[in-house]
């Protein structure tokens, strides 16, 4: 079975190897900012929500995306 190869010949998985990575990633804070959700619905995101408090650690990865979801409904 022939591999795929770019038009320099080299097989592709190798020139894939050797360009440079970055991590990207989004920050959910940064693409849905909470005072943005105060200003379209205050009676629904308080002032001060509990996450928000100094300290506050989500116990687990399924409550954290539970609140996230619930947040962009």
């Amino acid at each position: 079975m022939n591999k795929p190869r770019t038009e320099g010949g080299e097989p592709v998985v190798d020139w894939l190897r050797k360009i440079p990575k970055t991590e990207t990633h989004l920050h959910i804070e940064g693409a849905l900012p909470y005072t943005l959700l105060r200003e379209l619905d205050p009676d629904r995101f308080p002032t001060n929500p509990f996450f928000r408090e100094p300290g506050y650690r989500f116990p687990n990865f399924v409550d954290f995306e539970t609140l996230l979801v619930d947040h962009a409904d």
